[in-house]
């Protein structure tokens, strides 16, 4: 069921997928594995790019809804280039009060917060305090979307020691990394959906 609307598999639900080059490069990876629509009964966009802050985020966001029309399904990854930058509690005060507009504005549009996984190497700070600013905001922003009536996604296979997960640059994932992310991805999507 979605919004009281059984799912038909003619009709697909329009999703977005936006975010950082996590979301840029599972995009490419998904169109080679389970395909660009993650074999679900949904019309899924696509909207990845590299370096993505939350700040470019929002006015990312922004134009899309005001040159589309909204989504039944917007799925978030963003955040994780904004440690170590910003502090947990400023990027969580700034992502709760943007969301908050959001639900406001289209509450129909089920909110899914993609949470912030590990790394190997963080950019912008000691990896300990750049770690617990991950759980932090992730914790926070998943049980705030949920106040929403939207969904979260963990991933908690993706772990900074986990052999083959991550490319030598220790932020981006292999094949198999991209594979667990877009597992999950398909598990929140799917749990948005029929919620």
């Amino acid at each position: 069921m979605f919004g009281g609307i059984s799912l038909n598999p003619n009709f697909s639900f329009p999703v977005w997928i936006v975010g950082d080059s996590y979301i840029r490069r599972a995009f490419r990876r998904s169109k080679v594995s389970v395909g660009k629509n993650l074999g679900l009964t949904a019309d899924i966009t696509w909207f990845g790019v590299g370096g993505l802050r939350w700040g470019s985020f929002v006015c990312l966001l922004n134009s899309l809804l005001r040159s589309r029309p909204a989504p039944n399904v917007l799925v978030m990854h963003v955040g994780g280039n904004d440690l170590g930058q910003l502090k947990g509690v400023e990027l969580v005060r700034q992502m709760k009060g943007y969301l908050l507009q959001v639900h406001e504005r289209y509450p129909t549009v089920k909110l899914v917060f993609s949470c912030i996984n590990m790394r190997r190497v963080w950019r912008y700070g000691p990896p300990s305090k750049v770690n617990n600013a991950r759980v932090f905001v992730s914790n926070v922003m998943s049980t705030f979307v949920g106040t929403l009536g939207g969904v979260e996604i963990r991933h908690p296979e993706i772990k900074h020691d986990s052999a083959g997960m991550f490319l030598e640059d220790g932020v981006h994932l292999t094949d198999s990394g991209h594979d667990i992310f877009i597992t999950n991805l398909q598990g929140g999507i799917r749990r948005a959906l029929e919620h």
